[in-house]
């Protein structure tokens, strides 16, 4: 099976270059989304490895603990 870029599917099929350009837009549109999401998420787990020990055993109140139950609500 042999895969094809956009550019030549586009001469293959006829497909004009506004259609390209739109679906490359979205395709950015989705990037940028999961860039936020995963900034989001690094974020959160900075925020809680810095206020974690890592010492002794779990108890309640664990920062990274409250941030799992917290995302689960």
């Amino acid at each position: 099976m042999q895969t094809l870029s956009i550019g030549e599917l586009a001469e293959r099929s006829g497909i004009a270059s506004q259609a390209i350009r739109y679906y490359e837009k979205e395709k950015l549109h989705k990037i940028r989304e999961q860039i936020k999401h995963l900034s989001q998420i690094e974020a959160v787990l900075s925020k809680t490895l810095e206020e974690c020990t890592g010492e002794g055993p779990m108890q309640e109140g664990c920062p990274i603990v409250d941030a799992i139950a917290d995302r689960d609500e």
